[in-house]
């Protein structure tokens, strides 16, 4: 005999609800929505709108700032492993993005944080080797301590 019922057998086996898109709602809007809760700190609410976007509008111009903002909810939760590889995404699959540079940077400060001295180098130094339009912002700026 069975340890459970057979409703809770079902219950066990059904596919998670994804959200659905909603046709009434743009690329830019369902964006400026996982971004403003973002901003708010909602990082498990924001995880899941970045996730139903990238799902949702996989041929949005918002695509790359997207990866690299859901990777951003990984890695203020200390959610290392995978925030690294949606940041090893942001400069891969999107590398034309504006985010690429950050993305990369941010994966190597990530390496970093899981303790992989030389893959955090490699990519840090990835960054002025990979992008070499930098903004002098970015090359130069408040975390000057970061020389590489």
């Amino acid at each position: 005999m069975n340890k459970f019922s057979e409703s809770e057998n079902l219950t066990q086996t059904q596919p998670e609800k994804k959200e659905m898109p909603n046709p009434e709602i743009t690329d830019k809007e369902a964006y400026d929505k996982a971004y403003a809760q973002l901003k708010d700190g909602k990082y498990p609410e924001a995880e899941q709108s970045f996730l139903s976007f990238m799902e949702n509008y996989p041929d949005s111009k918002l695509l790359g700032n997207a990866n690299y903002w859901l990777a951003e909810t990984y890695y203020a939760r200390s959610k290392w492993a995978e925030a690294s590889g949606l940041f090893a995404d942001g400069f891969t699959k999107f590398k034309d993005n504006a985010k690429a540079p950050d993305s990369m940077l941010k994966l190597g400060l990530t390496m970093s944080k899981m303790g992989k001295t030389q893959e955090a180098c490699t990519a840090l130094k990835g960054v002025l080797g990979e992008f070499k339009n930098l903004s002098d912002n970015l090359k130069n700026g408040p975390n000057k301590k970061l020389r590489i």
